[in-house]
């Protein structure tokens, strides 16, 4: 399990595959591991590498405020570490505010861009949801109900029609070992929803920006502002899928992700 001593913080990251590099950078209360299958198939073409972003997985918990810059800067020092100097960035969500903040300040680290299922602001709505889903982890929720309501955010309807299935997500959910803190869920709640995006218009890289058409956080709207700013953007949507389109569609995901980074 390797870690990295970067900044101020020890950060864990798995390396696997050989070939050009790309960086997953994961979402909200995501770490390394919502990656997994992903890297797996990724891992044939390329060398992939997941951090565990600040206040997530196994990476040293910050029990002081985060910011999407911070975790921007803790990704180049990784790659600083690495000897990577080139390579190709694919964010979730908060891990797409990453990926753009990257791309804007270190354009030429950056070969390509893949943006899934995020945004270039948080709505008031969307800031309300996250500091909700802040303020039951906080009072002690049970894990069951509150896994259950972040489900409802993130899966397409499909998902749900499997209960076998569900409910085995919801095992893995509850009994996963590097769940984040009460502390670490709020610095990070607190760090998307003090999010600002930067110059998107400014960034050069070869974008390809991936939406889920039943995505219930970052909709159409999120979606076409993307589209619209960052020039010669790219767009697909993948048909029944939500937030976590990597997730419901994996085969479509790893296809269009593939074809573009290759």
């Amino acid at each position: 399990m390797p870690f990295a001593t970067l900044n101020d913080i020890n950060l864990y990251y798995e390396d696997k595959g050989t070939g050009p590099v790309v960086v997953l950078l994961a979402g909200l209360a995501s770490d390394s591991q919502s990656w997994a299958l992903v890297a797996n198939q990724l891992s044939k073409h390329f060398r992939v590498i997941c951090p565990d972003n600040r206040c997530s997985g196994r990476t040293e918990t910050d029990t002081t405020r985060i910011s999407i810059d911070q975790m921007a800067e803790d990704t180049i020092a990784l790659l600083n570490h690495l000897h990577i100097d080139k390579a190709m960035f694919l964010g979730h969500s908060m891990g797409g505010f990453i990926a753009q903040t990257i791309a804007i300040n270190y354009p030429k680290l950056v070969k390509k861009l893949i943006l899934e299922a995020t945004s270039a602001i948080v709505s008031p709505r969307n800031r309300l949801l996250f500091d909700n889903l802040a303020s039951l982890f906080a009072a002690g929720t049970d894990p069951e109900t509150w896994f259950s309501t972040l489900f409802l955010w993130l899966f397409h309807p499909s998902f749900f029609a499997n209960n076998e299935m569900v409910q085995a997500a919801l095992s893995y959910s509850i009994d996963y070992p590097y769940n984040p803190s009460v502390v670490s869920f709020r610095n990070q709640t607190d760090c998307i929803n003090s999010y600002r995006s930067g110059v998107i218009e400014n960034i050069a890289a070869p974008t390809l920006i991936i939406s889920g058409s039943h995505d219930l956080i970052f909709g159409h709207e999120e979606t076409e502002t993307l589209c619209n700013r960052i020039p010669n953007a790219i767009h697909r949507e993948i048909e029944e899928a939500g937030h976590a389109v990597h997730v419901d569609q994996l085969e479509k995901f790893v296809k269009l992700v593939t074809e573009f980074f290759l």
